[in-house]
């Protein structure tokens, strides 16, 4: 498991350990009650800041995540993680990034 972030915003710390629980559970979307929408609705304006400039900032912000199949959650997931500053575990090799429709 990847370290916390100290000094991090609030948002950030719960966000890593819901992407650490919905890996694990195969994204499921059930690691947040209500689905990570929900999540990141609530933290739409502070997820902005950090989405800007890295990645795809309307897939990381924009796209409903219940919407999403598996293996684009994981992308997403990806995306994010590299976004906040967390590697993807060394186990694992990252997403690659979707096309752009």
């Amino acid at each position: 498991m990847v370290s916390q972030r100290t000094g991090a915003p609030a948002w950030v710390n719960a966000f890593q350990n819901i992407l650490d629980l919905e890996e694990s559970r195969g994204f499921d979307n059930k690691a947040v009650m209500g689905g990570l929408d929900k999540f990141v609705q609530r933290w739409t304006e502070e997820m902005t800041a950090q989405a800007t400039g890295v990645g795809d900032e309307a897939f990381l912000l924009k796209e409903s995540y219940d919407a999403m199949s598996a293996k684009v959650r994981a992308q997403w997931v990806d995306q994010w993680r590299a976004a906040i500053g967390i590697a993807t575990p060394t186990n694992q090799k990252p997403t690659p990034v979707p096309a752009k429709k």
